[in-house]
């Protein structure tokens, strides 16, 4: 069973944003690898590139993580078997959940909560789980793989009204 960790892409460019973005991807991937192996969940992340996104970063990503079960993948239809997506807030994270009727975490390490009665985050609440700590982010990995049964809240919401 495989995760996708699907990045937004970032528009700043240069020598900082390039690496500091680059490190984050790093993290993201490794610990769902780390997740995979020490839970003896059989499978492998598989990394959905924003299309705009540098090949020389994608490359130095990849390379940074030499030895990890790790796919670079090409369409959204190739993840159409992982068990759940990790993203920060990339919008394929609709296409994974509403299509595939699966679960989508926001790792958001940069924040501290997210008000769910914002109309900006509602829908998200429906088929994402929010995280703001690599360590919460592993549980939560874990949870999933053991728990299933997600795709009923996803669902009930597609046979309901868009508009309250």
């Amino acid at each position: 069973m495989n995760v996708l960790y699907a990045p937004s892409y970032r528009l700043a460019e240069g020598f900082i944003t390039d690496n500091v973005m680059q490190g984050y991807d790093l993290q993201v991937l490794e610990n769902i690898c780390e997740v995979l192996e020490q839970q003896r969940i059989p499978g492998k992340a598989l990394f959905l590139v924003p299309e705009q996104t540098p090949k020389e970063q994608t490359e130095a990503t990849l390379l940074g993580l030499d030895g990890y079960p790790i796919e670079k993948i090409d369409s959204l239809q190739e993840a159409k078997d992982c068990f759940c997506m990790v993203t920060d807030y990339s919008n394929v994270s609709y296409a994974f959940a509403f299509f595939y009727k699966k679960p989508v975490i926001f790792f958001l390490p940069a924040f501290l909560h997210i008000d769910a009665r914002s109309d900006q985050f509602a829908v998200l609440h429906v088929f994402g789980r929010f995280v703001f700590s690599m360590e919460k982010l592993h549980e939560m990995i874990s949870g999933l793989y053991t728990s299933r049964g997600y795709d009923a809240d996803i669902e009930k919401f597609l046979k309901g009204g868009f508009i309250a």
